[in-house]
């Protein structure tokens, strides 16, 4: 598997050709709109729903998503032999970020989905809270489980299992910030792209894919 190199957050992309973006379980298509439901888990607040395309840039690709035809956010990656690494610094609550470093991988290239394969997104962080100042590094890893038939609204795929576990290491002022999030886990879907994921906040399902 090839690892995307370390980049520098500052609003744009850098990095490879959009070809190099190429990946069935990521795909980047004109024209293709994949709408998704988000259904909470404890079955108090509504559901919503959104829809997310992608656009091939001059350095990678963009993907935007919206709900009811309004813009919410827009995300870029670049992408290496296939493998996608997202350039959009996480949100950390009330810390303001002053720098961000990213490396690894988001979505592998293909052929390193097989079970037992595990690839990681590294950010290296820096910012304020308050008069508080701080660092961390922020990883997630994705380990490929296998694959299972999931159905969601659009379908009944064969799909890879992947389950997603972020580790936070760091601390802002004198206060650590050392801790495990929960696991979450996603369905991939080759040629179609994320169809589920699930944690134990919310399932988000693909209602349709249009071509």
């Amino acid at each position: 598997m090839k690892a995307c190199g370390l980049l520098l957050w500052s609003g744009g992309v850098a990095g490879a050709a959009p070809a190099a973006c190429d990946n069935p379980m990521s795909p980047v298509q004109a024209g293709w709109v994949w709408t998704y439901r988000v259904s909470p888990s404890d079955g108090k607040k509504p559901g919503s729903s959104y829809a997310l395309s992608r656009a091939a840039t001059g350095t990678g690709f963009q993907e935007q998503s919206t709900s009811a035809g309004k813009p919410l956010e827009t995300a870029r990656y670049t992408c290496v032999g296939g493998a996608q690494l997202g350039l959009q610094p996480p949100r950390l609550g009330s810390i303001t970020l002053t720098r961000a470093a990213v490396s690894g991988t988001q979505v592998a290239a293909a052929p390193a989905w097989k079970a037992g394969a595990a690839w990681s997104l590294v950010w290296e962080l820096e910012g304020r809270q308050g008069l508080l100042s701080g660092k961390a590094t922020l990883t997630a890893k994705r380990q490929v489980l296998g694959r299972e038939k999931v159905s969601v609204p659009a379908g009944t795929f064969d799909a890879w299992k992947v389950r997603v576990g972020y580790r936070v290491v760091g601390r802002v002022g004198p206060i650590p910030l050392n801790r495990d999030m929960n696991d979450f886990e996603e369905w991939y879907a080759e040629g179609v792209g994320l169809v589920k994921s699930q944690s134990s906040y919310s399932t988000t399902e693909l209602l349709a894919l249009q071509k």
